[in-house]
């Protein structure tokens, strides 16, 4: 269905997948460094594999498939704790009958690290109280303890 206020032009519809796929690449234009897109656009690129699995094209249910992989992969790297990003690339892995890579990624997120907050941003007098934390999340998301 057409609808400007959609964001969609010259008496062309979009379909849902096109509008939340721009609406990222406009979060990433005004963001750059917000690491959370890619885990959405991860999540979005999965759900597209999961509609072309079940339109019967398994070779484009790949291809997203593996966009979505990279975007969680990378996604990874900038926050290792973040549970639910393990969950999806284990969902690629799971349907891919890789079970080796599952347990691997499941593994991979009890090894992490946590993640450290630069003491460089304690030192701002506008982030530092007494009870800030040194560390930004555990690995069940919880804020940890200042340290002594």
């Amino acid at each position: 269905m057409y609808n400007e206020n959609w964001g969609d032009r010259d008496q062309v519809a979009r379909n849902d997948y096109e509008r939340a796929l721009e609406a990222y690449d406009q979060v990433r234009a005004s963001a750059p460094n917000y690491v959370q897109m890619h885990h959405q656009v991860g999540t979005l690129y999965l759900k597209r594999a999961e509609y072309e699995q079940g339109q019967g094209r398994s070779p484009e249910a790949e291809k997203f498939l593996d966009m979505a992989l990279e975007r969680f992969q990378l996604y990874r790297k900038h926050d290792p704790v973040f549970f639910p990003n393990y969950v999806r690339i284990a969902q690629i892995y799971m349907a891919r009958r890789q079970y080796d890579k599952v347990a691997e990624t499941y593994k991979a997120y009890l090894d992490a690290d946590e993640c450290a907050m630069d003491t460089k941003l304690t030192a701002n007098k506008t982030c530092a109280t007494p009870s800030w934390p040194t560390r930004a999340r555990s690995r069940r998301g919880a804020v940890a303890a200042p340290a002594p």
